[in-house]
């Protein structure tokens, strides 16, 4: 069985699409205590926390036939400041991966980060990047997939890079795209559509200011769906103010993939209602496609289950990705 070192694991919902697809993680790391936890409750317990900052790779970490990174996406993602490298906590995490590869020298890897990581504000960074991977000795294969194409509930889009050593490279190939797209309410069939708390199937509610509204918007609309009145009352000074804001009390269409988890819930600007609520931790991690037998501790606070829900490649697609890699190894 091929191994697998998993770098800022997170919870391990893209380790668990490992594991389906028959590989073994067998060390991983994070700097979040309860992401640890989650991880070694449902994967395998070989997760510690680290600071990735202070690693010793050559005495902290393991050799493993195959390396996975998927470091943070704070400082890429366009829905934040889009500092890049310049940011001082999360910016440079991507330069620890590659030093990780460099010194491990795996038979393959696979890193994981948002779309903005190959937007022009950040094309230095992902060019060099990619230049010093395969300086090391791989052939690169860079590509954009959003996971709603490969038969998970969710428009995900993610950069995915896959290094492989040219000895053993017989040629990697995508996973080939699925027939149609899964929607909401096919995800969450056999879940009560009232949550009722069994195996995490609970969640935040609404926020008050969105209380006198969100059942005036129609599934798949949005705050410019309400009566001018009512936009006027829920926008208050940024009615006016530039930009669509279109994910401003927005609500899904249980007919059409879900939008991207996220990590964070109730803020204003990145809404994601399930009729008028959100969805739950249950219903989230079967958007993520990670099965039924993925769960949270219920003395685990719920914005800390909502942040593990939110990181980390689908379970399906990585599952996917990792039956790619081991069909293109010789």
């Amino acid at each position: 069985m091929l191994t697998v070192l998993d770098c800022f694991c997170g919870a391990g919902i893209g380790a668990f699409g490992a594991k389906a697809a028959g590989f073994q993680t067998v060390f991983a790391f994070d700097n979040d205590p309860v992401s640890v936890r989650v991880f070694n409750k449902n994967v395998h317990p070989v997760a510690h926390v680290m600071d990735a900052k202070k690693l010793d790779v050559g005495k902290d970490l393991p050799f493993t036939d195959g390396v996975m990174a998927g470091f943070p996406c704070n400082s890429f993602s366009t829905s934040g400041k889009r500092l890049g490298v310049n940011d001082s906590r999360y910016g440079t995490l991507g330069y620890v991966a590659l030093e990780i590869i460099r010194q491990k020298e795996p038979k393959f890897f696979l890193l994981e980060n948002v779309k903005g990581l190959a937007s022009k504000s950040h094309a230095e960074f992902f060019n060099d990047l990619k230049k010093k991977l395969g300086g090391f000795g791989y052939n690169i294969y860079s590509g954009l997939l959003n996971a709603a194409d490969y038969g998970v509930p969710q428009k995900r889009e993610r950069v995915i890079i896959i290094g492989i050593k040219p000895n053993l490279d017989k040629g990697f190939q995508w996973p080939a795209k699925a027939a149609q797209k899964v929607c909401v309410r096919e995800a969450l069939v056999g879940l009560s559509p009232v949550p009722d708390g069994v195996n995490n199937h609970y969640g935040f509610d609404l926020r008050n200011d969105e209380k006198p509204f969100a059942h005036k918007v129609p599934d798949g609309g949005n705050w410019k769906d309400l009566p001018l009145a009512d936009q006027k009352a829920f926008m208050k000074n940024a009615f006016s103010s530039p930009g669509g804001k279109t994910t401003y009390l927005r609500k899904v269409d249980p007919e059409e993939p879900a939008f991207t988890v996220m990590s964070h819930v109730m803020g204003k600007h990145s809404v994601q209602l399930y009729g008028n609520r959100r969805f739950t931790i249950r219903e989230s991690l079967r958007i993520q496609t990670a099965p039924d037998s993925f769960v949270f501790d219920d003395d685990i606070p719920l914005q800390k289950q909502y942040a593990c829900c939110g990181g980390g490649i689908p379970s399906l697609l990585a599952k996917q990705l990792f039956e790619s890699i081991r069909a293109a190894l010789k």
